[in-house]
């Protein structure tokens, strides 16, 4: 029994390097999609994060995403940590969702009140889930990102297909 506990430690410390590493590849990808927006207007940016970087769809030329994945890692590693959070990101849709899902909650369960009562309290509660859920999501989102990225550089750049359109992949590792 003594013998696993040894493995159960390097499992452990093995789960919260992958965590922190997606943490982080968050944030650099959050930054990443604010640098690309000052640049150009696009119609549709958009990330997924994981524990070996992250994929960047939407339509997005090579070389701009590479400037941006570059200028967005130095931005986070001199400090502009703002650029971990993003807008529309899925925390803050997740957020949302999950609020609406109480409201509606509350809506039914008010159901006995009648029609007009009811609609009413859904009505107002949608209206509270918009702005809360932008403040909650933020602040969720410092939990699902961390611009502390000192020890992290980009690997390589490269196109992938997701769902049959083109998209980037950025991987990053640790500085050795």
């Amino acid at each position: 029994m003594t013998a696993s506990l040894p493995s159960l430690a390097r499992l452990a410390r093995a789960a919260r390097q992958q965590v922190r590493a997606t943490r982080q590849h968050h944030a650099i990808e959050h930054a990443t999609l604010h640098v690309l927006a000052r640049q150009s207007a696009f119609a549709f940016a958009a990330g997924i994060s994981d524990p070996d970087g992250f994929t960047l769809l939407g339509n997005i030329d090579r070389a701009q995403a590479e400037r941006a994945v570059h200028t967005a890692l130095t931005a986070l590693q001199e400090g502009q940590s703002h650029l971990a959070i993003h807008p529309h990101c899925g925390t803050n849709l997740l957020t949302q969702a999950l609020l609406c899902l109480s409201v509606t909650r509350m809506a039914w369960r008010a159901r006995g009140l009648g029609p007009v009562p009811t609609a009413l309290l859904a009505m107002t509660g949608f209206m509270g889930v918009i702005e809360t859920g932008k403040a909650l999501g933020a602040k969720a989102q410092t939990y699902t990102t961390l611009s502390d990225v000192e020890d992290r550089q980009v690997k390589e750049i490269f196109p992938v297909s997701v769902l049959g359109r083109r998209c980037l992949r950025v991987r990053l590792t640790a500085r050795a």
